[in-house]
């Protein structure tokens, strides 16, 4: 843990309080789902009331609605590198879903039409 900022999640009516590089990858990953109108069920750590780490998790989809804003500056802020490292691979994931031909949608009427050219 190093002294830097933690950031306040709101989503779904609930208030979480994590790290800062935790909070803008969840962001991220939100606006990637959102923009392949898909959904992510993501785990991440979070800072308890009495001080402990628990785990919040959150179903991201296209209308999810996330606000972050800064959180306090007198708690050490909560870095989970093997958490952002996983939401940037589901970040990744979603781009080469987009890319890879293999994983467009088929429509099997229209494929039939083409082929008979």
């Amino acid at each position: 843990m190093s002294m830097a900022r933690m950031r306040y999640v709101r989503y779904a009516g609930e208030t979480l309080l994590t790290g800062d590089a935790i909070a803008e990858a969840l962001v991220q990953l939100a606006e990637v789902a959102a923009e392949h109108r898909s959904a992510a069920r993501i785990r991440i750590p979070m800072q308890l009331l009495g001080g402990d780490v628990g785990q919040a998790t959150l179903l991201l989809g296209p209308a999810s609605e996330i606000v972050t804003t800064p959180g306090p500056l007198d708690v050490e802020e909560l870095v989970d590198e093997p958490t952002v490292a996983e939401i940037d691979e589901r970040i990744w994931g979603f781009e080469r879903r987009h890319d890879d031909p293999r994983e467009r949608v088929r429509y099997p009427s229209v494929d039939r039409w083409y082929d008979d050219l």
